[in-house]
């Protein structure tokens, strides 16, 4: 077991693509580096493609036709008319992640209803998070999803350096001070603005900046 216990953390940042070979297209070349890792969630009837970020790391999900449906709305708002709409030209910042060892309790402070924590398993990684329950991400992508790690290598750890960094994650929202309370001790990578809901990811690469945001 090498599961992280400091908190709270950034844990990773969630971009979604209609279409994750594509997505992965436009990442790869954006980032000059490939994924170091994939994977499927068969609760939510996902997959996914990461990237290291040093402490934390990017994911890019999206649908998997090959899965069933889960019987439920999937996560991130890949099932939603709106952010689906959002994604149409390629990959975009849908929300970010919190690890805490508490993640009932930070999802008890979003104004939107998360449901209770729940497991899930990959490969020999275990952890537990807390969906929103409508399946979007809760104040428009701005209230983290908290996330537990319970067993396994941190994925941050097993994928390797490929020279990205978060330079600095901003969180805007009118109602921005409920967020940082919530996540109150996050490391200074990550701002809070008072102003209309957005995420805007500042990345370091080798090939030099990038921005990404939730809302052009």
């Amino acid at each position: 077991m090498n599961v992280r216990t400091m908190e709270p953390q950034l844990d990773h940042v969630i971009l979604g693509c209609p279409e994750l070979e594509a997505g992965v297209a436009v990442l790869s070349d954006a980032f000059g580096a490939s994924p170091a890792g994939r994977g499927f969630h068969e609760k939510m009837g996902t997959h996914n493609a990461l990237w290291n970020m040093g402490d934390a790391y990017i994911e890019l999900i999206a649908i998997d036709p090959a899965a069933p449906p889960p019987g439920r709305p999937r996560w991130y708002g890949l099932d939603d008319p709106g952010f689906i709409m959002r994604m149409a030209g390629g990959p975009r910042l849908l929300t970010w992640s919190v690890a805490s060892s508490d993640p009932a309790g930070m999802a008890a402070a979003s104004p939107e209803p998360f449901s209770a924590p729940e497991d899930f398993a990959r490969d020999d990684l275990r952890w537990r998070m807390a969906v929103p329950a409508a399946g979007t991400p809760a104040m428009d992508g701005a209230f983290p999803a908290p996330i537990e790690w319970i067993a396994g290598v941190h994925p941050a750890k097993r994928l390797g350096d490929q020279g990205l960094r978060c330079a600095k994650l901003t969180i805007s929202h009118p109602d921005v001070a409920l967020i940082a309370e919530a996540t109150k001790g996050i490391r200074p990578d990550v701002d809070f603005d008072e102003g209309p809901a957005n995420l805007t990811l500042a990345l370091e690469t080798q090939a030099g900046p990038l921005i990404y945001r939730a809302f052009a």
